[in-house]
């Protein structure tokens, strides 16, 4: 005959005591594993496959900073969503990293108020957001892929705003989908000694870059935006700019040799344009096709000792700001100003809005037209 245990309240307490802590002990561990894992480097190896969401393919997972410093036969290649969301991305660092990403469809990001780094340190990283199994693609040479790319802050394609060996980026876009820089994309930029050479090449898509957009910025860097479709437009205006040589902000990173290629889609910046933005730059602006939409003004040649130009064969510009070739950057006086020179050949350029048309603003300006138009509004004054 079986009979029931006693059971006392005493021991029941006791019991759940015991087991409270046991789950305590258990969570704790859990949030401590869980903790370590966000906190790891992922370095890429494609020991597996090229999958980017094979964790297996990552020395140390693919959460936190991770890094693509090589090119293996596995190339890292995004064809879905990405699994998990690191911290920041980074193509290439190290002298004597060469590393390349491959994104063909998905959605791929970095966590809030992180940043995407291709080619840091001496390296060289490549990023191709298009579909690299196809061809078509005039300036990217890829077919067109449908991946999604979103950076919420920095973006730097070639070098770094804290390391002072520079490096070599590229970034080719090439899709149906949507790229946004949440605030500053920087095409090859350095802080120190050394260079950053970036180059970025857009057949289609649709951009978006949230403050400002520079191209060239610092001693002995250069930069390259190339666009022949697609849709590219910078929002912010106040004291952000697109510099085509030259930092935006900074008055004392001086140097830089920028260039903007424009042959189809269109170009959209609701702040300054500037070609040859600071002393010691040099900033060229070609313009074969496409629509160029200026909400703001236009500098070619703007700070003492910088020189800019400006070729335009085809498209189209509407501009609504001042539009200054040769433009000085201080009292009479004290600063000669810049060296700005406009070749037209083809092309309409439309001038509106109360702002004046101005060659020789107390610098050096030239414009030369041997075809094309140039209209301006009967509110603004050419001169």
């Amino acid at each position: 005959m079986r009979y029931p245990t006693s059971i006392s309240r005493e021991s029941l307490m006791a019991t759940a005591c015991r087991h409270s802590q046991l789950f305590a002990g258990l969570m704790l561990a859990g949030t401590m594993l869980a903790g370590s894992h966000s906190l790891r480097a992922g370095i890429w190896v494609g020991g597996t496959n090229n999958d980017w969401n094979t964790l297996s393919n990552w020395s140390s997972g693919y959460t936190g900073t991770v890094q693509v410093n090589t090119t293996p036969t596995n190339i890292a290649t995004i064809t879905a969503n990405i699994a998990a969301v690191p911290t920041t991305i980074i193509v290439g660092n190290g002298g004597t990293a060469n590393g390349r990403v491959d994104h063909l469809a998905g959605n791929a990001s970095v966590n809030s108020g992180n940043d995407l780094l291709l080619g840091r340190s001496g390296g060289v990283g490549t990023y191709n957001l298009a579909n690299t199994a196809g061809t078509g693609g005039s300036l990217t040479g890829f077919g067109q892929g449908s991946g999604n790319l979103t950076i919420p802050d920095q973006s730097f394609i070639g070098g770094s705003p804290t390391v002072a060996s520079g490096g070599t980026g590229v970034l080719n876009i090439h899709t149906t989908g949507t790229v946004t820089f949440g605030t500053q994309l920087m095409l090859g930029n350095l802080t120190g000694t050394g260079t950053g050479n970036g180059t970025v090449r857009v057949d289609s898509g649709t951009i978006t870059v949230g403050t400002d957009l520079a191209i060239g910025s610092g001693p002995g860097c250069t930069g390259t935006l190339s666009i022949s479709g697609g849709t590219v437009t910078k929002n912010a205006s106040g004291t952000t700019a697109v510099t085509v040589g030259g930092a935006p902000t900074s008055t004392s990173l001086n140097g830089g040799t920028g260039t903007f290629n424009l042959s189809g889609g269109t170009f959209t910046s609701a702040g300054l344009l500037s070609v040859g933005h600071r002393p010691a730059t040099n900033g060229s602006l070609n313009i074969s096709g496409g629509t160029l939409n200026l909400n703001n003004d236009l500098h070619v040649g703007s700070y003492t000792g910088a020189t800019g130009s400006a070729l335009i064969s085809g498209g189209t510009i509407n501009s609504t700001g001042w539009v200054v070739v040769g433009r000085r950057d201080g009292a009479e006086g004290v600063a000669v100003g810049g060296v700005g020179t406009v070749n037209m050949t083809a092309g309409t350029w439309n001038k509106t809005g109360d702002s004046n048309f101005i060659v020789g603003a107390h610098g050096n300006g030239t414009m030369n037209m041997s075809g094309g138009l140039v209209n301006v509004g009967t509110s603004a004054v050419a001169e």
